[in-house]
């Protein structure tokens, strides 16, 4: 939740895009229900080194939008935010599918078995 103020924050200001934050705060929302879920049965789950990078880039994109930059820092500003965005998505699936194997629910990845 560290990300939750300035994207609620800029979000309201109209200076990030809404649909944007909601992605990103149903995603966080919803992993630390997962863990917390897990976490009462004794079962932890730490975060992954993939969503280690997520939060640098949703900090980085953060940072470039709080900060008051030309206009030439648009495709930069997009493209930090592109990256943070797919790296949300990403770890939040990655992150269900981990909780559910946990659970039973879905399939060990495949393992090549020697003979």
């Amino acid at each position: 939740m560290f990300v939750a103020a300035p994207l609620v924050a800029l979000s309201a200001l109209g200076r990030f895009p809404v649909w944007v934050a909601v992605v990103i705060l149903v995603r966080e929302v919803g992993v630390t229900l997962l863990r917390t879920m897990l976490g009462r049965r004794g079962i932890a789950m730490p975060a992954s080194n993939l969503a280690k990078w997520k939060t640098s880039f949703q900090l980085v994109a953060i940072t470039l939008y709080l900060l008051p930059l030309a206009s030439g820092w648009t495709p930069v500003r997009l493209g930090v935010l592109t990256v943070a965005l797919g790296l949300t998505i990403w770890t939040g699936i990655d992150y269900l599918i981990r909780a559910m194997r946990f659970r039973g629910v879905a399939p060990a990845p495949y393992e090549e078995k020697r003979l």
